[in-house]
């Protein structure tokens, strides 16, 4: 007996030796944690909803027939008249103050600062005004009205011409009135649109969701991390607004559940480390159960936030947010932000805008009080290129603008638009470009937009981007993507600078450099951040090949991106890519993309190798039914040995034999494991799995 107490006290004394040994390691490890981004779609809940979805209906009325066609509610019907919602807006004549000319004398001082000359220079000042008030009735409701009140203070460039001066607002009052008015349009649509929409609307919105990852490479969870941060984005980016979220979407709440609470048991000290790492699990789950929309879930994890106490505003912060969109929840009597929307227009809009007239209560002094001429008889002058019926000076100015957005993408995306198809000819004309897309379609097209035989606009990726030209019909201003680009040319009018406004409110300097072949040589700075250089070293039609470095504040490289694309046949395309990191690690990686003769995607290889020499293989085959894609069979190879396949199936394929398998041709989601045996299958809500060669009963998935 006493024997058998020695040996069970000994086994104990190993045991917690164990423990502490493999605590004092986890202590030793680096704790980083950076900030990344999922992108999520959801329908923004109103706060003053209207339940009924019959009633969710609206008319908009106007002297200004421009308020009438872009003032819009998501999710509701526009009708002509007898809306549920009854907006009217009533927009007065335009004012102007009178106009005040100003001397200006400057004097010229010698060393001593006696003055030896004065020169006396001019300027004129004047301000515009536009009143009005808008009104919203809602039927059996409330009604609502807002005073409209815009102005703007002008003044001509300063000269030493009086006569000149005098003459500025009377020469260039139609451009200036124009100008004028366009801003207030956009100010006062804009405010509108927003309050009816924050108040009854469901808008389809993206959240850019922020995530706590792991960024210690040497630390051993680093890669678990990558890869569950991973999966959380490809899952993000398949919820559609528009959708309610299914099965498909929360079998992985259940895996990144258990992946993060076993972090928090690994790391269950009091030490900074060790709460860092629990604040990162706790906080991810907590943001991840809020954007699927299970929000006591998401307060239970950041209550464990706050327990943690190594950062508890976060925790209160999400407490705060779920419980506002609870309210949210009850008020429209939904629990979900992802669900059908249908928003329909139903006017029948008139061709000739009525613009209100534009007359001013007050005179230009240079012209005793001539008053204004209504925009219905001012000559309209805008920044669009007119078609003419000379095709081949239409086209030459085409192509400029097509160059333009080309060289454009470059300073936005890494690659920009490489490995071109060709012009689009309709009728001899050019209305766009085509080229390789390296995705599921085998083509992306850059499409000319024409409206009144006028060029206002390009679509790119699916994304319309207005153009604002110069007098030389090239390129001047643009928005994408919420950020503002200007364009800067030489004296012969080939692009060397974008000044980009970006959405945080930074001012992105973009230079353009070429050598004697026309090859660029990008560089992008931001106040505060490193710069980051996109070279483009070769571009034929079937080769291109750029360098994408990027530095940090002290000038050093942060990363450094070798792209080759190589356009093997029409149907197949390489892309390889040679990474070299800050660390002096290197990593390549081969991607080839090989298309049917319907352009569609058939297989897709991923080839990885890093600097540890371990080698890894993606691969992606694609089946089609009537050009819809149906099947997806995904296989992970490392060192030439199989890990795993997965197969989504979206739809029954009843042309496959009945004596096939069911991962070969039934609707669901499949996983075999490196033996080519099923170990896992998700289907109709349901799900059931496989473990030491016994089959679980189905389970229902978590909602």
């Amino acid at each position: 007996m006493i024997r058998f107490i020695k040996r069970k006290i000994n086994i104990n004394v190993l045991m917690l030796i164990f423990l502490l040994l493999s605590t004092q390691s986890i202590l030793g490890q680096k704790v980083d944690l950076d900030k990344e981004r999922a992108s999520i779609r959801f329908i923004q809940l109103p706060t003053d909803p209207i339940l009924n979805s019959d009633d969710r209906t609206y008319t908009v009325a106007s002297n200004i027939s421009d308020f009438i066609k872009r003032i819009n509610i998501s999710g509701f019907t526009k009708l002509e008249k007898e809306g549920t919602i009854k907006i009217r807006i009533d927009v007065d004549e335009l004012l102007s103050t009178p106009v005040k000319v100003s001397k200006i004398v400057e004097e010229n001082k010698d060393k001593e600062g006696k003055v030896i000359n004065t020169s006396t220079f001019y300027t004129a000042n004047m301000e515009l005004i536009l009143k009005g008030r808008w009104f919203v009735s809602i039927t059996n409701g409330k009604s609502y009205n807002y005073p409209i009140e815009y102005s703007k203070k002008l003044q001509s460039k300063k000269t030493s011409s009086l006569d000149h001066t005098k003459k500025y607002f009377e020469k260039n009052q139609e451009a200036l009135i124009k100008n004028f008015r366009k801003e207030f349009m956009k100010e006062q649509i804009s405010k509108l649109n927003y309050y009816l929409n924050a108040s009854y609307g469901y808008r389809n919105e993206r959240r850019e969701e922020v995530f706590w990852i792991l960024d210690s490479e040497k630390n051993p969870d680093y890669k678990g991390y990558q890869s569950q941060f991973k999966r959380i984005k490809e899952v993000f980016g398949r919820i559609k607004a528009k959708q309610p979220i299914t099965s498909t979407h929360t079998q992985y709440l259940d895996n990144f559940e258990e992946y993060f609470n076993q972090l928090v048991k690994k790391y269950p000290l009091d030490k900074r480390k060790h709460r860092k790492m629990r604040y990162a699990s706790y906080y991810n789950l907590a943001k991840l159960y809020y954007n699927f929309d299970m929000l006591d879930k998401a307060i239970e994890y950041a209550n464990k936030l706050i327990e943690n106490d190594y950062d508890k505003s976060d925790g209160k912060r999400i407490i705060k947010k779920a419980n506002k969109l609870k309210k949210l929840f009850e008020l429209n009597q939904v629990t979900s932000t992802h669900f059908p929307v249908q928003t329909v227009d139903k006017v029948v809009y008139k061709q000739e805008d009525k613009i209100v007239s534009d007359k001013a209560n007050s005179t230009i002094p240079v012209k005793q009080t001539p008053k204004t001429k209504p925009s219905s008889e001012i000559k309209k002058k805008n920044n669009y290129y007119t078609l003419t019926n000379n095709i081949d000076k239409d086209n030459e100015i085409v192509k400029s603008i097509i160059t333009d957005i080309e060289e454009f993408y470059m300073t936005y995306d890494k690659t920009g638009l490489v490995l071109e198809k060709g012009y689009l000819i309709d009728k001899n004309r050019i209305v766009g470009k085509e080229y390789y897309s390296l995705g599921q379609d085998k083509f992306t097209q850059l499409l000319i937009v024409t409206k009144d035989n006028q060029i206002n606009s390009v679509k790119l990726h699916n994304t319309e981007i207005e153009l604002n030209l110069n007098d030389k019909k090239r390129i001047e201003k643009l928005e994408y993507l919420n950020g503002k680009y200007q364009f800067k040319r030489d004296a012969s009018g080939r692009i060397i600078d974008i000044v980009h406004n970006t959405y945080y409110d930074k001012i992105e300097n973009i230079s353009f450099n070429r050598d004697v072949n026309g090859l660029l040589e990008i560089k992008k700075k931001i106040k505060k951040f490193g710069p980051t250089i996109i070279t483009h070293k070769e571009n034929t039609p079937t080769k291109h090949s750029s360098i994408y470095t990027e530095f940090d504040k002290k000038n050093k490289i942060k990363i450094k991106i070798e792209n080759d694309f190589t356009l093997k046949n029409d149907n197949h395309v390489v892309l390889n890519k040679n990474y070299t990191y800050h660390t002096g690690e290197k990593k390549k990686t081969s991607r080839d993309f090989i298309y049917n003769n319907f352009n569609k995607l058939i297989k897709f290889e991923k080839r990885t190798s890093d600097h540890k020499n371990i080698h890894t293989l993606e691969t992606k085959n694609y089946e089609y039914l009537n050009n819809e894609l149906v099947k997806t069979a995904t296989k992970m190879f490392i060192d030439n040995q199989i890990q795993s396949t997965d197969i989504s199936i979206s739809k029954d394929i009843t042309s496959k034999s009945e004596n096939a398998p069911e991962y070969e041709w039934r609707e669901g989601i499949y996983r075999l494991n490196s033996n080519n045996e099923l170990i896992s299958i998700v289907r109709d809500g349901k799900y059931k799995e496989k473990t030491n060669g016994v089959w679980s009963d189905w389970k229902f998935q978590r909602m």
